[in-house]
């Protein structure tokens, strides 16, 4: 749960409305890149993205993959984000393992490539 969320309880509605506060923080794994103080609507292009699959970063894709592979996420830092994970890469878990396997592959081999986020 985000700071600006802390207050609200439990979030089982649409969140829309913390978008504008300036709270996320992008922080890039193998460089000194940190952004801070972003909106939602600010946030860069997604790293990792392929046939309907889209995760954050890393940590992120390896959630999705945890939970989607039905291991325990009820401590994970990113269990936040259980409620936005979708029902059709529930539905196909084999389908969206194997992407999440190949947007991990991607990832390493386009690491650093990615000089919007400077722009």
């Amino acid at each position: 749960m985000k700071p600006s969320e802390a207050e609200m309880g439990i979030a089982t509605g649409d969140l829309s409305g913390t978008w504008h506060l300036a709270d996320w923080t992008v922080a890039c794994s193998r460089c000194p890149l940190r952004l801070a103080g972003l909106a939602y609507e600010s946030l860069p292009p997604l790293f990792f993205e392929i046939d309907g699959i889209f995760a954050w970063n890393r940590d992120h894709l390896h959630f999705l993959s945890l939970h989607i592979s039905g291991h325990d996420t009820a401590q994970h830092p990113y269990r936040f984000f259980t409620t936005y994970i979708r029902g059709e890469w529930l539905r196909d878990k084999n389908r969206t393992i194997r992407l999440i396997r190949r947007l991990i592959k991607q990832g390493e081999t386009k690491a650093h490539k990615r000089t919007d986020l400077l722009s």
